[in-house]
């Protein structure tokens, strides 16, 4: 696999990750999503953010992804939901 095809999968696969935690704060389903906890998400987030680390040689794109994905969870962390579960 390519370094590009990593990147999609890497950042497709936070942004998954990212929609069901904002989905667990909606009472209404966060029931169905009590299998995932907040902590093992976001150990899943930390290592998409390790993989687009090592996927960067200077590559713009990969560099904006893991920028916005790692605003994203600096976002979430200020917010105080993460690790409450």
């Amino acid at each position: 696999m390519d370094d590009l095809s990593n990147l999609v999968l890497a950042f497709n696969a936070s942004l998954v990750l990212l929609g069901i935690l904002a989905t667990k704060r909606i009472p209404e389903y966060a029931a169905d999503l009590a299998a995932f906890s907040d902590a093992a998400l976001r150990d899943l987030l930390d290592t998409a953010l390790e993989i687009l680390d090592g996927l960067d040689g200077g590559n713009e794109t990969i560099t904006r992804c893991r920028a916005a994905l790692a605003q994203l969870l600096v976002e979430l962390d200020h917010n105080g939901e993460f690790l409450h579960n």
